[in-house]
């Protein structure tokens, strides 16, 4: 299993259905966590005054020499890619700030509660 804790034989999936089980959320988020203080990725949160996480957006700047389109400008990289839920609030919003979409996949992400849904791929050229 890689160091972030995610599965990709199973995509995150428990094994007895889509329900992510809370000892596989627990490993996932702690090496998400982990990887920060390394510079391997950024990782903002946002929440509700109370407190509650209400979404979160992973910025992933380790990336192996076969995928050098996840860096930024400043090492030279000339392409940015993302994905998002589909049809959510964010998908609308990266396509007014100029992102286009490169396409959907569906039943590729789970929430929270377990159900399938897609995700739309976007990019932008720097």
């Amino acid at each position: 299993m890689p160091q972030d804790g995610y599965d990709p034989k199973t995509q995150g999936m428990s094994d007895s259905g889509n329900q992510l089980s809370r000892d596989k959320a627990l490993s996932f988020w702690r090496g998400m966590m982990a990887g920060a203080p390394r510079k391997e990725r950024v990782l903002l949160v946002a929440e509700t005054a109370e407190g509650r996480v209400i979404g979160t957006v992973q910025l992933i700047t380790a990336q192996p020499d076969n995928q050098p389109h996840q860096a930024a400008r400043d090492e030279g990289k000339t392409v940015l890619v993302l994905d998002t839920v589909t049809g959510g609030d964010a998908g609308r919003l990266y396509q007014r700030a100029g992102w286009q979409t490169a396409g959907v996949v569906p039943n590729y992400a789970l929430k929270p509660d377990g159900a399938l849904c897609g995700t739309t791929f976007f990019y932008k050229q720097l």
